[in-house]
């Protein structure tokens, strides 16, 4: 017989605790947290990538019950994220200029864990994609990926059991007036609302995240400039493309749709 199955060998917890290799002399002693954080992240996107994909079976089947459970489930996750970042934060900047420039080429843009969350999420467009090279696996993925389906498309194939005029726009944009005026039906009123709960969380993480980038780093390039020189080279620097990133919706129609709804007793409410 083999060896009964432990805590140890089911986490494979030799293996995980293999993978911190710092890359600096001494080493730097906050280098270990560095690379401790962004580990995790990267364990908390294929969890995230997991429940995102239950999330969109679920309401490509109708059940947006279970799509709120996954949901809620996903926001809890990206509270998480937004909520490790003040232990990134609590590096000296100096101490992370010890060992940065041991970082470059690498980049956090080439994280195709956190890509394929941002596909999951609704972004359908492959730009990211180029800070991968040709023969990193993961883009063979990614593209599988974005062919797939996202939160949005799920959505509004649920929202099309209620209104087959759903898929188009213009009929969406009627429905979401209906939907948002009655609150109901409740289940998919109650999607939609988890649906800007996540848009919200995701740009305060966003947002966190590239505060967090410029008490490191301040207007210096990030080091994805050696990849690409509009990120980093060129008068762009690191935090002014994370900055960039926080004026997109992920679901712009379900913030449009409260500049359409009529004030109580005006007489415009359906």
């Amino acid at each position: 017989m083999g060896e009964p199955l432990t805590y140890r060998t089911y986490l494979r917890i030799d293996d995980l605790l293999g993978c911190q290799v710092p890359r600096s002399e001494g080493p730097v002693h906050d280098e270990m947290l560095f690379i401790v954080a962004h580990q995790a992240y990267e364990l908390w996107f294929k969890l995230l990538a997991h429940e995102l994909r239950g999330a969109c079976g679920a309401m490509t089947r109708g059940d947006a019950i279970e799509a709120c459970r996954l949901l809620e489930r996903i926001l809890r996750i990206v509270r998480l994220l937004a909520e490790e970042v003040p232990v990134i934060e609590s590096m000296r900047p100096a101490d992370f200029l010890r060992f940065r420039e041991l970082l470059k080429p690498a980049s956090g843009l080439q994280s195709a864990g956190f890509r394929e969350v941002e596909f999951l999420l609704g972004r359908e467009d492959d730009a990211a994609l180029r800070f991968l090279g040709e023969g990193d696996p993961a883009r063979s993925r990614l593209k599988a990926t974005l062919r797939w389906t996202n939160l949005w498309r799920a959505f509004v194939a649920l929202a099309e059991r209620a209104d087959p005029a759903c898929a188009m726009e213009s009929g969406r944009s009627a429905f979401l007036r209906r939907l948002y005026e009655r609150c109901e039906p409740a289940p998919l009123y109650e999607t939609a609302e988890r649906l800007v709960d996540l848009d919200e969380r995701v740009w305060l993480w966003r947002c966190h995240h590239a505060r967090m980038a410029e008490r490191m780093i301040g207007g210096k390039p990030g080091t994805a400039a050696s990849i690409d020189p509009k990120y980093g080279a060129m008068g762009q620097n690191g935090v002014r493309y994370l900055d960039g990133t926080l004026s997109r919706r992920l679901y712009p129609e379900l913030w449009a749709v409260r500049s359409a709804l009529g004030a109580p007793g005006d007489g415009t409410a359906r």
